[in-house]
């Protein structure tokens, strides 16, 4: 019989039955897990689903002897999976994508909203008494880059297109032609992205050939006053370069959904010198842009049938 982890919540008693039906033995921990309780523990699984917030790092997989495939919920695996270890070990890695998009084009609209009409600064200013209002644009005035079309991008699109009627440009390693016709969408190169608009949205997945690709030279080509959404992965964006653009007022602020390091640091200890900016400049959610609970249930059912197919192949 193999022995599968389910880590973290959301799981119901259907998703228990149909594993146990499937041939698994299932273990539920719902807890945090500590990579050291992770390094006795996951010797002895075969499959392991990650849907809490533990960290599978090389100390811990290089341990896992009969590990075979970790099931992530969710699409950012490479900010808690040490992927090239588990590549190293033989481990596969799974995760659920499209099923989330929905949740990540509003969470990435809301904080458009709120970075480009400054709702944000307004919420800081007003609990400490220092209002100090402005004009700002209307999203209809903007020309928006997005940098990838894929589930979540095209859902971007459509209601930055449809709801908002902003001028939308967009790169991908591939064209999407239908896309472009049904919603007027322009496609450019990655440097005119950033030398041509307003708003630069990131729908691409952080992988090793994705990590940083956002450096000081594609920066040094933005438009000045550019305003960075990113829920894609902070990891797309170089830290140093990004604080960099933020002070010279290249960019004008920057909204990451999840942290270069998790779990969050303090500011006093925050390596990149980011939690420190204020929130007309800098503002950060905390890795929930999947997280509603229509999403999160998609996705443990995506996770867990996952871990099924694998062993059914």
């Amino acid at each position: 019989m193999l022995k599968i982890c389910l880590s973290g919540n959301g799981y119901g008693e259907h998703h228990f039955s149909q594993l146990a039906t499937k041939g698994f033995e299932v273990i539920h921990k719902p807890e945090h897990l500590s990579e050291r309780e992770l390094q006795i523990s996951l010797p002895d699984y075969d499959a392991y689903i990650l849907g809490g917030d533990e960290r599978l790092t090389e100390p811990v997989l290089k341990h896992a002897s009969k590990l075979r495939v970790i099931s992530f919920v969710g699409t950012g695996s490479s900010s808690f999976i040490d992927e090239v270890s588990a590549k190293k070990y033989n481990i596969a890695v799974k995760n659920t994508p499209a099923v989330m998009a929905p949740a990540v084009a509003e969470h990435t609209i809301g904080l458009l909203l709120g970075v480009q009409r400054k709702l944000f600064q307004y919420n800081s200013q007003i609990k400490n008494h220092s209002i100090q209002s402005c004009i700002t644009d209307e999203l209809s005035s903007l020309c928006i880059g997005i940098i990838g079309m894929g589930e979540i991008g095209s859902r971007i699109s459509k209601i930055l297109r449809q709801a908002f009627g902003s001028k939308v440009i967009y790169y991908s390693r591939t064209r999407k032609t239908p896309l472009e016709t049904d919603l007027n969408l322009t496609y450019v190169s990655l440097e005119n992205i950033f030398s041509t608009a307003d708003v630069i949205i990131f729908a691409i997945p952080t992988n090793a050939e994705t990590e940083y690709f956002v450096n000081d030279n594609l920066l040094a080509k933005a438009k000045p006053g550019v305003i960075i959404i990113n829920t894609a992965g902070a990891r797309l964006i170089d830290p140093h370069a990004l604080k960099k653009y933020i002070d010279n007022n290249i960019i004008a602020a920057a909204a990451l959904d999840g942290y270069y390091i998790e779990p969050l640091p303090t500011v006093a200890e925050d390596p990149f010198h980011l939690l420190s900016l204020p929130d007309s400049r800098f503002i950060i959610t905390p890795h929930v842009a999947a997280k509603t609970r229509q999403s999160w249930q998609r996705m443990i059912d995506m996770a867990v049938n996952n871990a099924i197919h694998f062993f059914a192949e």
